[in-house]
Order: structure tokens, then C-alpha cells, then sequence
């Protein structure tokens, strides 16, 4: 892979038991997870106040108070707020210009409460947030360095968070590309614009501290090692439109080439686009993968059974994560020809050898459809947030998810991440963990996302049944005019377990003055039951 050196998601859509029922010395991941280790083990934590309890959730408090400057600035801020926590050990908030960063565990028994470190951030016509700021420690270090990055590209590197005057300023020639976020890799950090361009930035130590920027670019030449890879590639980043939003940045790890076996695996990085749209860069080669026809197909197989249109389904990536040597995207889909009637799912895309494949397709529920979730993919279940809450899916599409509303209590969570855990942050209670109840055994769990395309999905639980079954709910309701088709809409979004829906649908259609017209119509749809053929009868 050869470098462009430089010189240097929005989404689309108190403290007590809440019951709630819904050298140049390469700076990477190896040397932040040594020091990590020895900074988080170095005090047993002991277990925290409960702030959040149902019978499968359970949300505590987690490590050092927050910082009196952070508690003021999370308090008083006046504009937007964002929080990131790190891998590292420390977390850290961004509130306009000003990183507030400080560790979220004691290193010894705490003789005083916890102090926050300021650094100031680059000049910008826009809103910096903690998505373009990182915290890491360099080898032998005691005290973690810092990278800040502009939206406009201006790269702030600080070799120590207590040095807030001692930075380096840094620009990476972005051509008017927004920068999106910064990204942990091995041998340092992959800085990502909203239209999908990768620099990296590495640390220098050779007399004055210094960074570089370098614009990551495929093997020159028309046949530089690509074949039958995407030319766009060569004139940068991918074209500005929605389809091609920055959704996420994942770093996998490498496979050995068959033809070329010996050495390290390099890593591979795995670009996510709203489109959705894969981008993988795995040692000297690029690929483009355009992800809406497999999982239109999946969908279908869901959602559109036995009938529809494929190009009447929007796909779009919410979140992507790494996943059993793949990826785990979140996605939304809607029915253009419907009301706003919005799914969601989880896909397991694996990328083995470079070449994507949707291996499954999972349908899970979200708790409110007022705004986009997250995922966490913890080990036993995914969990999904969003500022108003954090739920545990469950493996029934038809069974609504367990779920903690924390916006009940006038709270809202400002990130979450997974280091050793599940972290969240709350706007109340800081640095927040998260435990669930072993309620299954792990093989019942990783059924939920892993369980291939071929394997019954819920639209085949319906194989044998009344051809109604097979019928999507959202269909008759939308083309029927009579009263019976109505009916027959609400009776087949109970079955599907959208009881709230279904009551909708009753309510508009047989106010509790016309019970007559209800007996009538409960029995003209009886009939049709009575009459109807099961799907699987090969007559």
C-alpha cells in the first residue's frame, strides 16, 4: 500500500434503584493496551451504586467520580456536548474548543477526588467533537499523549495530556473534506472524512515530538495489484451523497494469502458507508463492495414474502462493528410505497479473503422508533442505545426488547463503549456499567446474529400456515378499503406481535359506539379463514 504523504453520524432518522419495565516509536494499540492493563488493574474496583435495574438489566456506577469540571461543563454547557471513552483507561468530553480528559479509575487509593486535564482544540467554522480526539499511551509512557483533529483537517498532538501548552500543529490537506472521526490501529490512528478518505497519523519522538499525516492511496497503476477492483479509488474518496455518509471505521485483523503465507498477516480496514457500502483495505488491495442488493434480499425474505418489489426497500447503516472475523452492521429498511414504517435488523457481513458476503440477517424490535440506536455487541447479546435508553434484544423479532428509559428520569446517555464491559455515560451519573443476567446459555445467544441465510428465518415460521399468514400485514392494511381487509390487517399485525398497532387499527376502524359493525365484520372474516387454503398445500 503506498501513502500520499502530506507533510504532516448523525443519524438519519437518581441515584437510586429506577424499576423500569420497557524513537519514532510507533504509537498503536499494543503499547495503549500494556499500559491499560497495568492502569486497570491496579485497584480492584469494587462493586457500585445501583441507578438502574430491570430483571435483565442492570446499570451501576463505575470507577472515580467525575471531575468537578466535567460535572460543571456537563451541567452549564451551552452548546453541543460530546463524550468518548478510551481503551486507555480515560475518558474524556469535548465542549467547543476544550477537552476535559481525565482517568476514570483510581491508579492508587484515591487521597483526593479526581482532576480533569484541559487542552485546547484547533480554530474551526464548525462544532469539534470526542469522536475526533484520542487518548493513548506511548511506549513507556506515564502520562498519556493526546490527538485532536479539526473538522477541517488540522491535526493538535499533545505528547502529554499535563502539557496543555507543549502541542504540535499538523495539516492534512483534505481539499474541503469534513473529517468524521479517529480510529485505533495497530501502528497508529486512522483519521476518516464523512466521504470515506483514510490518513494516517503517526507520532514522532525524534527530537521535538511531531505527527504525520499521510493520505492512504491503492498501488499506483490501472493493474497496481486491484484487477477487477473499483477505479473510483484512484481519484480519492468516494463521490459526496447520502449513500456514502461515513457510518463507521472497524480495523480487523489480517489473513494469510494462500499464495503468500509467511509473515504477519497486515490489517484490514473496513470502511461503512450509509449505502450501504463496504470499502476494504487489506494490505495492498481495495475493494468496493456495494452491500443493498444481499440485504434487500434478506429483507425480503422477512418483510416482502411471498410478493414485493425489491427496489421499494430504502437500506440504510446505522452502526458496524467487528464481528467473529466480519462485520456486525445495524441497518434500517423502509417500504418507499408505505407509510413511515421503518425495520431494523442486524447483518453478519463476513469478509474472509477480502470479499464480502451477507451471512445472515437477523430482525430484532427497538424500543421507540423516535430516533436511531447503537449497537454494543457484547458476547452473550447486543445491546442497543440511544440517548433516551439502552435495551437487551431479544432473540424473537416478535418480542419486544427489555429496556431501561433513562430519559424517564430526566437523564440521557452521552456514549457508550465497550472496554472490558459494557460502558455507558449518563449526563447524571458519569461513567455508568452496565451487567446483564445470564438468563440463557451462550450457544442460545450467538443463534441471534450468527444463524445463517438458509436457516429458517421468521417469514418460514409461517410455511405450512393459512396463505393470510404469509401476507405482509403492512400490505393489506395499505390496500384494503373494505372493512374486512382492514380487519384482517389488524388481526395479522397481532399475530406478528405489533399488539400496539393492531389496537390502532381497531380503534380507527370500529369506534366503541359501532360494536354492531364489529360483530359483522369479526364474522365475514371468520369465513374467509374458514375458506382459506395452508400455504404449504402443494393443491
Amino acid at each position: 500500500m503506498e501513502f500520499n504523504s502530506t507533510g504532516g453520524m448523525r443519524s438519519p432518522f437518581s441515584p437510586r434503584v429506577r424499576q423500569s419495565i420497557g524513537g519514532r516509536r510507533p504509537m498503536g494499540l499494543a503499547s495503549a493496551k500494556k499500559n491499560q492493563s497495568s492502569f486497570m488493574h491496579s485497584v480492584e474496583q469494587p462493586a457500585g451504586d445501583v441507578i438502574y435495574k430491570t430483571p435483565l438489566i442492570t446499570i451501576e456506577t463505575f470507577g472515580m467520580p467525575l471531575p468537578v469540571m466535567v460535572t460543571e461543563t456537563l451541567t452549564f454547557a451551552s452548546g453541543d456536548v460530546s463524550v468518548r471513552m478510551g481503551g486507555c483507561g480515560w475518558c474524556w468530553v469535548v465542549a467547543g474548543r476544550k477537552i476535559l480528559a481525565w482517568p476514570r479509575e483510581a491508579v492508587a487509593a484515591p487521597a483526593a477526588p479526581t482532576a480533569a486535564r484541559e487542552l485546547t482544540l484547533p480554530q474551526t467554522d464548525l462544532a469539534h467533537k470526542a469522536d475526533l480526539v484520542m487518548i493513548f499511551y506511548e511506549d513507556g509512557a506515564q502520562m498519556p499523549s493526546c490527538i485532536g483533529v479539526s473538522p477541517e483537517g488540522v491535526v493538535r498532538y499533545w505528547s502529554s495530556v499535563g502539557t496543555e501548552g507543549a502541542y504540535t500543529d499538523v495539516s492534512c490537506e483534505l481539499a474541503g473534506q469534513e473529517c468524521d472521526r479517529l480510529t485505533e490501529a495497530k501502528d497508529g490512528l486512522l483519521l476518516a472524512t464523512t466521504t470515506c478518505t483514510l490518513v494516517k497519523i503517526s507520532t514522532s519522538k525524534e527530537g521535538r515530538p511531531g505527527v504525520v499525516c499521510q493520505t492512504m492511496r491503492p498501488p499506483s497503476g490501472w493493474l497496481g495489484g486491484i484487477g477487477r477492483r473499483v477505479s473510483l479509488l484512484f481519484f480519492g474518496s468516494m463521490p459526496a451523497h447520502a449513500d456514502t455518509k461515513l457510518v463507521g471505521v472497524v480495523v480487523l485483523p489480517g489473513w494469510k494469502d494462500s499464495e503468500n503465507s509467511e509473515g504477519e498477516p497486515e490489517e484490514c480496514i473496513a470502511l461503512v458507508a450509509g449505502g450501504p457500502l463496504l470499502q476494504l483495505w487489506c494490505g495492498s488491495e481495495v475493494t468496493e463492495h456495494h452491500l443493498r442488493r444481499p440485504l434487500s434480499e434478506a429483507f425480503a425474505r422477512v418483510h416482502l414474502a411471498p410478493q414485493g418489489d425489491l427496489n421499494s426497500l430504502e437500506i440504510v447503516a446505522l452502526d458496524v462493528h467487528a464481528h467473529a472475523r466480519g462485520l456486525l452492521l445495524l441497518v434500517a429498511a423502509a417500504h418507499v410505497a408505505r407509510e413511515p414504517d421503518v425495520r431494523y435488523a442486524f447483518a453478519h457481513v463476513s469478509v474472509e479473503g477480502g470479499n464480502a458476503r451477507v451471512a445472515s440477517l437477523c430482525p430484532i424490535r427497538v424500543p421507540r422508533e423516535d430516533e436511531a440506536p447503537r449497537v454494543l455487541p457484547l458476547a452473550s447479546r447486543p445491546l442497543l442505545y440511544a440517548p433516551s435508553y439502552v435495551a437487551a434484544v431479544t432473540q424473537s423479532p416478535s418480542t419486544a426488547s427489555e429496556y431501561v428509559d433513562v430519559g424517564a428520569e430526566g437523564d440521557r446517555l452521552l456514549g457508550a463503549a465497550l472496554c472490558g464491559g459494557a460502558l455507558l455515560f449518563s449526563r447524571k451519573h458519569g461513567v455508568l456499567r452496565l451487567r446483564l443476567a445470564d438468563t440463557a446459555p451462550p450457544a442460545a445467544h450467538t443463534s441471534l446474529i450468527d444463524s445463517p441465510l438458509g436457516s429458517p428465518c421468521p417469514s418460514d415460521m409461517y410455511e405450512g400456515n393459512l396463505s393470510l399468514y404469509e401476507i405482509d400485514p403492512h400490505e393489506v392494511s395499505a390496500m384494503s378499503t373494505d372493512a374486512v381487509g382492514k380487519l384482517k390487517g389488524a388481526f395479522l399485525f397481532h399475530v406478528r406481535g405489533d399488539a400496539a398497532r393492531a389496537a390502532r387499527e381497531l380503534a380507527a376502524l370500529f369506534p366503541r359506539e359501532h360494536a354492531h359493525a364489529l360483530a359483522c365484520t369479526a364474522l365475514a372474516l371468520a369465513r374467509d379463514l374458514l375458506d382459506d387454503a395452508p400455504a404449504g398445500d402443494p393443491r
